[in-house]
């Protein structure tokens, strides 16, 4: 909905919104018709829970700042409406009809107020995640239509700009505006990441991520199926998989540079390559197109700019100035929209991104579920990078503003960091302390229940639960073929 048919709605309406949800709004909209229509309160009385009553958990409970703003009574509905349906819609008579995408983990910090007061639209972000920062384009419309504030946000914003050095596919120059913003964003969040948990379930992580990104890339298995058939991918789904956490091994190993970023794609197309025909031997040697449906969305480089404009990607990327979180992040974008290879681009691009940080110091990077939280919101994710792409007329040259961009990408770091400290993979002291002492040994060392109950000073069933737990979060593998059981350590952990 854009601000203009915000100022023709009718007053006292309230909406809620997820921040890059597709909003839904029309007097003639019927929500007896929508297909999930069962689960609202309003169709099935038993689905209600109540904001402000017993049955309120504290999922629930976090709307009831933004719903005392807005003014409204006890307002019921379907739990089963926030976990499964897909879209929003405004509430009437003081019945909501609250959709999202599924992707319901921290639905507490992605709510929006749109209210609609005497001709003016009033947004109010809640929850404490960094802001996603309009595009210039929304704030130039801003300041015609006389939206409050938005001339001086505008001002900031191109005040505040640092030119990069990379060049536009057809000469523009490319930008980071309100740098100020970003930067105090990676301060909150590097605070956060020096919180988290050192000592995590590493092979489990990249497995999943890994998943999530060959699922942003269209591949429909399951994270069973794959361990399933992992040595003997049976579809071309699972090898995507299976491929993208050999790309992720590869280049959390080494540094990715020139001389061997053709090696990590291959790994990464490896049975799966769509446009073999533009191959190449460096980079692609033929054009591909991005896009939707029957839309192009994207054109990227031409085949004979790839080598002069990779260089200069490897040259930012490898720059030791500025922040590494926003470079990363400014090197994703370029990754993707240059398009140097003739497929696996986006993984790979998540595959360079997760690596970078890594290598620069993020060293709890391989627990970082940095492509989940992408694909759990994903729709931002590609409207960001469509934003990042609007040229825009300045008065020196035609440029580009990337900031929509690192904006989304630093929101997702932070929704990452916060899985993960959330996540069953976090260890125990009693799981760290076995840990530490068979690292001591090294890979591929051994152990059974009794001396590791030895060491942890504790019952040999109760290590055995610990044992078992360090098996499921995957630094031990078990051979049950005898007595006692032989439990082998699988990772290598570095302790502070």
């Amino acid at each position: 909905m854009t601000s203009g048919e915000v100022a023709v709605m009718d007053g006292g309406k309230f909406i809620l919104q997820f921040r890059g949800m597709q909003l839904l709004f029309s007097n003639e909209f019927d929500i007896t018709k929508y297909p999930c229509y069962k689960y609202l309160v309003d169709a099935d009385k038993k689905t209600s829970l109540l904001l402000n009553g017993k049955k309120s958990g504290p999922a629930i409970q976090s709307f009831q700042s933004v719903l005392s703003q807005s003014g409204l009574e006890s307002t019921r509905f379907s739990i089963k409406s926030l976990y499964l349906l897909n879209y929003i819609i405004p509430w009437r008579k003081n019945k909501m009809a609250f959709f999202n995408d599924g992707s319901h983990n921290n639905i507490p910090d992605r709510i929006l107020q749109s209210k609609m007061d005497k001709g003016k639209y009033i947004q109010i972000q809640e929850g404490g995640s960094p802001s996603m920062l309009d595009t210039i384009k929304k704030l130039e419309y801003h300041v015609r239509v006389n939206i409050p504030s938005a001339k001086d946000e505008l001002d900031k914003r191109l005040t505040y700009r640092v030119k990069l050095p990379l060049s536009g596919l057809n000469g523009e120059t490319l930008y980071l505006t309100g740098i100020s913003k970003l930067e105090n964003a990676v301060t909150k969040l590097e605070t956060f990441y020096a919180q988290l948990p050192t000592c995590r379930g590493i092979k489990d992580s990249i497995f999943l991520d890994a998943w999530a990104s060959a699922a942003i890339e269209g591949a429909r298995t399951t994270v069973q199926q794959v361990r399933d058939h992992f040595k003997n991918p049976k579809t071309k789904d699972d090898r995507m998989v299976i491929n993208t956490i050999a790309g992720s091994n590869y280049a959390y190993n080494r540094p990715i540079t020139e001389r061997n970023i053709r090696t990590l794609w291959e790994k990464v197309v490896d049975g799966v390559c769509d446009n073999e025909a533009h191959r190449g031997t460096l980079y692609r040697d033929g054009m591909v197109y991005i896009g939707s449906g029957t839309r192009i969305v994207h054109t990227p480089a031409r085949a004979e700019q790839l080598p002069e404009l990779m260089d200069q990607w490897f040259s930012f990327r490898e720059e030791e100035t500025g922040d590494l979180l926003i470079r990363s992040f400014v090197s994703h974008f370029y990754f993707v929209y240059l398009h140097p290879f003739c497929d696996g681009n986006g993984r790979t691009a998540r595959i360079l991104n997760a690596s970078q940080l890594y290598h620069g110091g993020y060293k709890k990077m391989k627990s970082l579920p940095l492509s989940s939280a992408i694909n759990k919101h994903l729709s931002g994710y590609y409207s960001s990078l469509e934003d990042s792409e609007i040229v825009l007329n300045g008065t020196e040259s035609r440029w580009l503003d990337l900031t929509p961009f690192v904006s989304y990408m630093l929101d997702a770091f932070e929704r990452c960091m916060m899985d993960a400290a959330l996540s069953e993979n976090v260890l125990s002291e009693k799981e760290s302390k076995l840990l530490e002492r068979m690292n001591k040994a090294g890979i591929h060392g051994e152990i059974t229940v009794k001396k590791a109950s030895a060491i942890l000073r504790l019952s040999e069933n109760g290590t055995r639960s610990v044992l078992e737990k360090l098996v499921k979060k995957g630094y031990l593998t078990v051979n049950k073929d005898k007595v006692p059981y032989i439990y082998r350590f699988e990772q290598h952990i570095s302790y502070p």
